[in-house]
């Protein structure tokens, strides 16, 4: 994937960019969408799965952007630390998954009050 780079980095984060820097979106092989509700709005989860084994998710607050990404190990889940400082960084790799996935037409149509209606789960 095309990846900003990141400044003064941690641990965690070096990790999560490293794994970016080498991914390959033709790599996905599957897409599952887990939407929840917190009482007051709704959320969604993009989890990709490679041809590797590897794993990432994107965490859609609110349906209204992307507030984080991570990456599973197992039922684990690395998240970006210091995600407001990266924001530039998460959107610039959320528009390449946008993009590729051919998602921007279907997140029009979700909303803090309206959850996923389509398929959950897509395999390339």
């Amino acid at each position: 994937m095309n990846v900003l780079e990141m400044e003064n980095e941690s641990k965690e984060n070096k990790a999560i960019f490293n794994f970016f820097k080498k991914l390959k979106v033709e790599d996905v092989k599957k897409m599952t969408i887990r939407h929840g509700h917190d009482g007051v709005s709704f959320y969604t989860y993009f989890c990709f799965k490679t041809k590797f084994e590897e794993q990432f998710v994107f965490f859609y607050d609110q349906n209204k952007k992307i507030d984080s990404v991570g990456l599973a190990n197992g039922n684990t889940y690395f998240y970006l630390n210091d995600r407001k400082t990266y924001e530039i960084w998460i959107q610039h790799l959320w528009g390449q998954i946008v993009e590729y996935f051919n998602l921007r037409i279907r997140l029009m149509f979700i909303s803090e009050t309206t959850p996923w209606k389509w398929d959950t789960e897509f395999t390339f």
